[in-house]
């Protein structure tokens, strides 16, 4: 059973952004909202994800969108402003999902890791002092973990701070 999901959008003109969420800030369908830099733009948390898709894909500039329905939710609600974050976005094999999950969640740094199902197995929120503190332990911790098939990796912008 799903308890929401994860929208991962792209944009075709990345001005389209802030306006896109002015838009989105709207619906009541949005669970919360994250501006990435890296393969995506745009991260959302929807727990109606089909009436938030027709929304998204509606929108100007709207580019591609992948969705990953949440199977077990472990988010924490609160996040500490002082520390950067990325999202990591895995595909596993699935004998090894479980175990994976497991691996992440022992970390320090994991904010959160979901099991998903859709476009990935698996979605992580690492947190860090820095974007190279986080790239380094997805380097140390995550390259040459059995059964990670694929992982693409996007920074969380603050855009209040640009």
């Amino acid at each position: 059973m799903s308890t929401g999901a994860y929208l991962l959008v792209k944009f075709k003109d990345r001005n389209k952004l802030i306006p896109a969420i002015q838009s989105l800030n709207d619906s009541d369908k949005l669970t919360r909202w994250d501006a990435v830099d890296g393969h995506y733009n745009l991260v959302l948390k929807t727990d109606n994800a089909p009436t938030l898709t027709e929304q998204v894909k509606s929108l100007e500039g709207f580019d591609n969108l992948d969705q990953c329905m949440i199977n077990t939710n472990n988010e924490p609600t609160e996040r500490d402003i002082d520390l950067t974050y990325s999202y990591v976005y895995i595909e596993t094999d699935a004998d090894k999902k479980d175990e994976i999950q497991k691996t992440i969640e022992a970390l320090e740094n994991t904010a959160f890791c979901l099991s998903t199902s859709g476009s990935f197995d698996l979605i992580v929120l690492l947190k860090g002092e820095t974007f190279n503190e986080i790239d380094m332990i997805i380097k140390n911790n995550f390259r040459n973990l059995d059964g990670v098939l694929r992982f693409k990796q996007d920074h969380v912008i603050y855009l209040d701070r640009i």
